[in-house]
């Protein structure tokens, strides 16, 4: 481990670390300035109070130190030193740690207020223990709730393969699943643990992992199923920061472990062996070494010709340059590119067709809407028509209404005339004869009657003038509506062969990436054939031991 030197501490600072504390909480802290604040107020907040806080800042360039320096609390203990790692800065915890129990805690992870107390419970109800995980919660930046994580049930959750280590019991093989426990900050630990195995390795992304592995094979640990943590999701996690590099670190680390542990004790037997065939099954299903699987089987082929693997990967895994590492992350990068570019391309085409299905259906619906304004505007074709024939009835009734009119008025002025002629000649009174009268009477009615039906057909008239306009009035706005509805029309139309267009150059593009992909993987077939010395006895010396008969966990 790189030398480093501890902050100043003064006299009353080792006055005040003077009592023992139940638990030590470790802080490797690098360049977290805005979140280490919260890490350091989640532990302030713990219901359990009997506890130290380490806080190692490694080298951090911002403005995480004095931050740090700002909490005053005598449980607090804060060092500096130059960059060496998270790895090695959590050893360096360990070390000056006091407590009985060790956890770990990332500068930009959260505790939940409880989880001291509720973990110690745990130890508390059985003694035999020695360290526990717990389920988690992934926030983001701000800290808002991004989803929980259910600990190993969620390595399965979009898997359907059987049999596998699904529902095995024991954790270490579900840790060669993945690593469910996700982060240090997820360990909590007895002291001693640290005693009876290496510490962490200095490895850059899956020191935990590997930790992990060897702490669950040897040691007695449980999954409490609570969110006791808070794992911080963000743009600067250092397992995002090279996934090629990453892969290369898991494939050495799970071919050291395979090489060097007996996982035949895990697996599920027949009286006195190992069932081979659904033991290999299992293990196929639940293998993941991610793009690297072909690194993992070619070290694993080496080991069964006793080469010495065990050393050179040690010396491989602190090691930060060389050939083999170069190599296999170059070839890594170029498939984890490449699939990456068949799934971005898969993504596009496929918002790309449902853009078009909704396109189509967007089409259907104006169709539909375009079909229904044709029908209402026939309706209103024939409402229009009727009004019409209604008015040419009307027009007719009212001339012959006129026609009548003008012949009863004239009538009436020719009878007025005369009976104004007979009374001037004073003789109209004598001569009138009742008959006359009455006749005289009845045409003024009748004249009346006309009078009263040309004011109604009149009326008639005006009301289906009004109709007509407003049948005039409805009939433009359908044809308004109509034009809009055909231009949309047409307008969706060329969306949809822009579309297709778009889908097409997405389809050849996405057949370009599946070509690319395919040579990809048959040049890690043939790389694979290269490697493959002795499959038969990598199986045998993996899968074919006998279980031990003593230190069962």
């Amino acid at each position: 481990m790189t030398e480093c030197t501890p902050g100043p501490m003064d006299s009353g600072e080792r006055n005040r670390r003077t009592a023992t504390p139940r638990v030590s909480v470790i802080v490797p802290a690098y360049n977290h300035e805005r979140f280490i604040g919260k890490t350091i107020e989640s532990v302030l907040a713990q219901t359990f109070e009997e506890w130290e806080l380490i806080v190692i800042d490694d080298g951090s360039s911002d403005n995480t130190a004095e931050i740090v320096r700002a909490f005053d609390d005598p449980r607090i203990h804060f060092e500096s030193q130059g960059n060496i790692g998270a790895a090695p800065t959590i050893n360096r915890g360990i070390g000056v740690a006091r407590g009985e129990f060790v956890c770990v805690l990332n500068s930009d992870d959260v505790f939940a207020p409880s989880r001291m107390e509720r973990l110690l419970r745990e130890f508390a109800d059985e003694p035999s223990l020695d360290a526990v995980f717990t389920h988690l919660e992934f926030i983001d930046d701000d800290g808002k709730l991004i989803r929980r994580y259910e600990g190993p049930a969620e390595l399965w959750r979009d898997m359907d393969c059987a049999p596998s280590f699904a529902e095995s019991e024991h954790l270490v093989l579900q840790l060669l699943a993945g690593n469910f426990v996700c982060t240090t900050s997820n360990l909590f630990c007895r002291r001693t643990v640290f005693d009876r195995l290496p510490p962490f390795k200095d490895l850059r992304y899956v020191h935990d992992h590997e930790f992990f592995l060897r702490l669950c094979y040897h040691l007695r640990v449980r999954v409490v199923p609570e969110a006791l943590v808070s794992y911080r999701i963000h743009a600067q996690n250092t397992i995002k920061e090279n996934e090629a590099q990453t892969d290369y670190e898991l494939a050495l680390v799970l071919a050291d472990f395979l090489t060097t542990h007996d996982i035949t004790r895990f697996l599920p037997s027949k009286t006195d062996s190992v069932d081979i065939e659904s033991s290999a099954l299992a293990l196929f299903h639940s293998l993941n070494a991610r793009s690297a699987t072909q690194l993992m089987f070619a070290l694993l082929s080496l080991n069964s010709q006793g080469v010495g693997l065990h050393e050179w990967l040690v010396a491989e895994m602190e090691a930060r340059g060389g050939r083999m590492r170069s190599a296999c992350t170059k070839h890594f990068a170029e498939y984890i590119d490449s699939y990456a570019s068949a799934q971005d391309a898969w993504a596009r085409w496929r918002e790309a067709n449902e853009r078009l299905l909704a396109a189509k259906e967007e089409h259907k619906s104006l169709f539909a809407e375009n079909q229904s304004t044709w029908s209402r505007l026939n309706e209103v074709n024939h409402e229009l028509e009727e009004a019409a024939s209604a008015w040419k009835e009307s027009q007719q009734r009212i001339a012959d209404l006129d026609t009548r009119l003008a012949e009863s008025l004239a009538e009436n002025e020719k009878l007025w005339k005369r009976y104004e002629a007979e009374r001037l000649s004073g003789e109209s009174e004598r001569a009138a004869s009742a008959a006359e009268r009455a006749n005289i009477e009845a045409e003024r009615l009748k004249s009346e009657q006309f009078w009263k039906d040309g004011q109604e057909a009149w009326k008639q008239v005006e009301e289906l003038n009004v109709r007509v306009t407003e049948l005039d009035r409805k009939l433009g706005e359908q044809l308004d509506r109509e034009k809009s509805l055909w231009q949309q029309h047409q307008e969706t139309e060329k969306n949809v062969a822009t579309l297709n267009n778009e889908r097409e150059a997405l389809a050849s593009e996405l057949a370009d990436l599946r070509a690319e992909h395919e040579r990809l993987l048959m040049s890690m077939t043939v790389k694979i054939g290269k490697f493959a010395v002795a499959p038969w006895s990598v199986a045998k010396r993996v899968l074919g031991r006998h279980k031990p008969d003593s230190d069962e966990r």
